[in-house]
């Protein structure tokens, strides 16, 4: 049962993708604050299609052909903890290149805020690349800088969900779990550079796709 909005709540929203052939689930984990509601409120079920939509042929046309961009998933996780809400209508086979790179190469998406310190700034460890998004020298090339830098535009600061004259907006942020407090994302970087997520490579422990 999807659950109302209210302020103040915090959205845990998973973005999952997977390698062919592969139980390997990858999770880009984000949050976003409820900031406003109007009439009576937009649902969380509302949020998760709301994201599905926005991202799916971005992170599509950056994935490998071999993965698979699955869908979204958005918990409440404060005040209270929900089940999760998922939505997979626009799952899609990635389009990019035939051969991925190894599974714990990943593109980095940096988040900034107004404020400074490591603790106010976030990654996005986008999974699995084509080599041929690559440069001869390990590197982004310039157009897979920009098919990364599409997931990034896709990603909205602040949206508006549901329909009028029942909405609740939404403001992406990083969520401290120690206090429990957020602080609103400002700016985002797109790196031309590779990173990497052990947990997603050949000795990671396996995950299975959690919807």
């Amino acid at each position: 049962m999807s659950i109302p909005l209210a302020v103040g709540m915090i959205l845990q929203v998973r973005i999952v993708s997977n390698q062919a052939n592969d139980v390997q689930a990858a999770f880009n984990i984000l949050h976003y604050r409820v900031a406003n509601v109007a009439g009576l409120s937009a649902s969380d079920l509302q949020a998760a299609t709301a994201l599905d939509t926005a991202v799916h042929t971005a992170y599509a046309n950056w994935l490998a052909n071999t993965a698979s961009y699955r869908g979204v998933g958005v918990k409440i996780i404060k005040p209270s903890q929900y089940i999760e809400q998922a939505v997979t209508a626009n799952g899609s086979p990635g389009n990019s290149g035939a051969t991925v790179c190894p599974t714990q190469v990943s593109g980095l998406i940096t988040l900034n805020t107004l404020l400074a310190g490591k603790a106010n700034r976030g990654r996005i460890y986008v999974p699995y690349p084509a080599i041929q998004s690559l440069t001869v020298n390990g590197e982004l090339s310039a157009g897979g800088v920009t098919l990364l830098a599409a997931i990034g535009t896709a990603l909205p600061f602040s949206a508006v969900i549901g329909t009028a004259p029942n909405t609740a907006t939404i403001q992406w942020c990083l969520y401290h779990r120690a206090s429990g407090t957020t602080t609103d994302i400002t700016a985002i970087t797109t790196q031309s550079k590779l990173a990497t997520q052990r947990r997603r490579g050949d000795y990671g422990r396996h995950n299975a796709l959690p919807f």
